[in-house]
């Protein structure tokens, strides 16, 4: 591996072998450890020395000194001194991960195995062992679509402990139960979304559920599981958990916790907080590198730039600041183009997202479609999603609700009809919906109001994904053959 560093704190590399992650001589430390992929460029590939990786490799133990051998031993000149002086600052006074004494030391052990009909995959072996060789808290971040669930699962399976898994929806729920079930042997009496009543040795429940209060104020489910004895805490979503009430989530008691995200992107700068709270990255795999390897499908990546209508730009320029999000959001030409992509892709399996449900069900009638938004009731939902994994039908409309644990393997096509004001975990969220491997590139389209607001915003994200190493094109409304 050839190495050039900068002073800004990137560093140009050019590796000489397949891994990203290349060891140092006395395999002590990896570049993943303290240095994020910004940027794929071949045979380069940019990477940012963080304060968060820093922070992290020093919440497992690795000190500023193996950072800079590291470095030395692959740079092909001197480390800039504003560098060196980002990572000895980055990584002082740093507490070590470990575990405090708890109760729960003296556990018994689950009766749980992993099938002998399942086999995980390399990389998903490689973050088992990374996190159960670890200690206390650690975080696993993969890309939607590489098994996070899975990844979660066979780590409960081989730690064995009473486990609570905490995640952001029902149909998330319900995807858990139906892993754990399909993936171990353990008794169906042992495991279960909670109901309230009774707490089972593995209990899955929400974030919203965890911190829901009576009128009096108690959190009465919070304290439900604070009396309860679990082993394992798995945080799924995990870069959820800096928001006002989902933080306190971090306060229950176990040996081990479990924190799975596809990305620790938070646009209010506290992804920091998620190591704080739960512990390190102690491993991490990239959709790149997923891609050349099969493991997920390739995606072409297209913005569509739309004009407003004469009208609707009248509307536009005469609007305060904060209701012009919303014009361009609602861009009525963006019907034309939806439906043209959706007769180009006829018999493909289509996701249509976008963030106003107003908006989003007007798509979905006019095109006869289900939509889906977090009114819909949970039975509702599980049963439409269903129907589109068997092939019943081709199409849904997702509001936000497409942001988090959407278990749609077999969609190709996604169409993002608006979004959060750029926001890249949004945009890793929703294009990892159609990152399961299918033969062919999938494709992902951003219907953006040209000239607005949402071009603006579009920038933030189309950066994002090319820095993640996604081709990216941007096509003019004229360009289309609508008619």
């Amino acid at each position: 591996m050839l190495l050039y560093p900068q002073a800004d704190g990137t560093l140009y590399v050019k590796h000489s072998q397949s891994k990203a992650s290349s060891r140092h001589v006395e395999d002590s430390i990896c570049l993943d450890d303290f240095a994020q992929p910004i940027q794929f460029m071949e045979p380069f590939t940019v990477y940012e020395v963080t304060p968060l990786r820093l922070r992290s490799a020093a919440m497992r133990g690795r000190s500023a000194r193996d950072v800079l051998t590291y470095l030395r031993a692959y740079a092909q000149g001197p480390i800039p001194a504003t560098l060196q002086r980002r990572i000895v600052e980055s990584m002082s006074n740093c507490p070590a991960a470990g575990t405090k004494p708890q109760r729960q030391d003296l556990l018994p052990a689950l009766d749980i195995h992993l099938s002998s009909q399942r086999s995980l995959r390399d990389y998903q072996v490689a973050a088992v062992d990374a996190f159960i060789t670890s200690q206390g808290g650690g975080i696993v971040v993969l890309p939607c679509g590489a098994g996070k669930t899975v990844v979660g699962t066979a780590i409960l399976a081989k730690l064995a402990l009473p486990t609570l898994i905490l995640v952001p929806n029902e149909a998330a729920a319900a995807q858990w139960l139906a892993h754990i079930r399909t993936w171990t042997d353990v008794a169906e009496t042992s495991v279960g979304i909670d109901n309230g009543r009774t707490i089972k040795p593995i209990t899955i429940t929400t974030y919203q559920r965890l911190t829901a209060r009576r009128r009096s104020g108690e959190f009465h489910h919070l304290a439900r599981y604070r009396e309860g004895a679990f082993g394992l805490v798995i945080y799924d979503e995990v870069h959820l958990l800096p928001a006002k009430l989902f933080r306190l989530a971090s306060q229950l008691e176990a040996k081990r916790k479990l924190g799975l995200t596809a990305t620790l992107v938070r646009e209010d700068g506290r992804a920091m907080d998620v190591l704080t709270l739960v512990g390190p990255i102690v491993f991490q795999a990239h959709s790149v590198d997923l891609s050349k390897q099969g493991h997920l499908s390739p995606v072409v990546c297209k913005e569509i730039r739309i004009p407003l209508s004469d009208l609707d730009r009248e509307r536009y320029a005469r609007a305060l600041p904060k209701h012009r999000h919303r014009i361009a959001a609602d861009n009525e030409r963006k019907f034309n183009v939806i439906r043209w992509l959706c007769a180009k892709h006829a018999g493909e399996r289509i996701l249509i997202m976008g963030h106003y449900t107003a908006f989003l069900q007007a798509i979905a009638t006019r095109l006869g479609v289900p939509m889906l938004s977090g009114s819909t009731p949970h039975q509702t939902r599980l049963e439409t999603y269903r129907r589109f994994r068997g092939g019943e039908i081709s199409m849904l409309v997702l509001s936000r609700i497409a942001n988090v644990a959407v278990d749609l393997p077999n969609a190709n096509v996604a169409i993002q009809v608006s979004g959060l004001f750029g926001s890249r975990q949004e945009e890793a969220q929703r294009l990892g919906r159609i990152l399961r491997p299918s033969g062919d590139p999938a494709r992902f389209y951003s219907l953006v109001t040209a000239n607005s607001i949402e071009e603006q915003h579009g920038l933030h994200r189309q950066k994002y994904l090319i820095e993640q190493g996604y081709t990216y094109e941007i096509v003019a409304y004229e360009e289309l053959a609508l008619n």
